[in-house]
């Protein structure tokens, strides 16, 4: 184990050693690093030694941190701050991501945990992105979300394995 964790620090180290190099050879490409991808970064590595390690259970931390890094880094390139009014919806969609990952490297049984959660965080952003961009009010929002949601819910029982 201890020989593992030496060579994920290793290769973790080479990739962030390429980085800086490259951004000294190509100084252009500093107009695409910013404080954003530091957090994506962490994610990245998170990933990386998830699975180097085999540790299924660092994917999950790698993809909150991966996923709000790539959001920071849209609004911080477009200037769209305003779009944390549907945007948030997604953080429980990378959540349920890291569980499925956790759940393939650890070669677990899927978890509908990570299923539902995925599912759920794609609607949700679907039903706030819409009503944000078309105007759309709460008074209209809400009952089409749960309309979704109970939709979302037959769908799941239809294909639910009987006791």
């Amino acid at each position: 184990m201890k020989k593992k964790n030496g060579l994920i620090f290793g290769v973790i180290l080479i990739l962030v050693g390429a980085a800086l190099i490259a951004l000294q050879l190509f100084p252009d490409l500093r107009v695409w690093v910013d404080w954003p991808i530091f957090v994506l970064g962490i994610g990245v590595i998170f990933l990386v030694a998830s699975v180097l390690s085999g540790n299924g259970d660092l994917a999950i931390p790698g993809f909150i941190n991966a996923g709000i890094g790539g959001i920071l880094y849209y609004q911080h390139l477009t200037g769209d701050w305003a779009s944390w009014s549907y945007i948030w919806t997604l953080i429980p969609g990378f959540i349920g991501l890291g569980i499925l990952a956790s759940n393939l490297i650890n070669r677990d049984p899927v978890e509908r945990s990570g299923v539902t959660l995925t599912l759920l965080s794609a609607l949700a952003f679907a039903v706030f992105y819409l009503g944000e961009r078309f105007e759309i009010g709460w008074d209209l929002l809400w009952p089409v979300a749960l309309i979704l949601v109970g939709i979302l819910v037959v769908v799941r029982n239809m294909f639910r394995k009987r006791d």
